[in-house]
């Protein structure tokens, strides 16, 4: 009985050890809004996930770390998101993401930005729109202001965000991104 018990309780603290780390990183994510995403807090991994095929990591770049997504064959959509940030983007006409590829060999490589909100976890509709990504740091705008979703065409809900994934769109090949920057305006 006594070994099972301090067996449950090893487990239990062992599925439980990144919690702290996460709810840190929720403080901070709160504290800083508008932005959410900077590379300057190591504590800011825990608020992402990746997904799709795609992996996340932080590098650091000409002195600078930034948030990084690799993906690939087979993965059609490979991606990260985020979904430990504050709800409430009421106020925010933009969404504003400095990235860059470091892909060998291609000019560009095509990325997409998705918002869901609450409503579209039940409904399976969110706003999303397509960019290229240069070799070079560039801003890239998503506006938010007055946008409806995909496939059902209702207004996205800014009281209510639920969700931002950056994804690549349909790579053929091995490709990288790198964000050093992801903020509301």
């Amino acid at each position: 009985g006594v070994i099972l018990v301090l067996a449950m309780v090893a487990i239990t603290a062992y599925q439980l050890r990144g919690v702290p780390g996460i709810m840190i990183a929720v403080d901070r994510a709160a504290d800083r809004f508008p932005v959410l995403e900077d590379c300057s807090d190591p504590v800011g991994e825990a608020l992402w996930s990746d997904d799709g095929g795609g992996t996340l990591t932080y590098v650091t770049a000409e002195g600078s770390r930034c948030l990084q997504l690799v993906g690939g064959p087979p993965a059609r959509w490979p991606s990260l998101t985020m979904r430990r940030f504050p709800h409430e983007w009421r106020g925010y006409s933009s969404l504003v993401l400095r990235v860059r590829h470091r892909t060998a060999g291609r000019d560009t490589v095509r990325f997409g930005v998705r918002v869901d909100d609450f409503q579209g976890v039940r409904d399976n509709d969110w706003y999303s729109a397509g960019f290229d990504a240069t070799p070079e740091w560039r801003d890239v705008v998503l506006p938010l202001a007055g946008q409806r979703t995909r496939w059902i065409e209702r207004p996205l809900d800014l009281s209510d965000v639920y969700s931002l994934t950056l994804f690549l769109i349909g790579p053929d090949t091995a490709c990288r991104l790198e964000f050093a920057d992801i903020r509301l305006r």
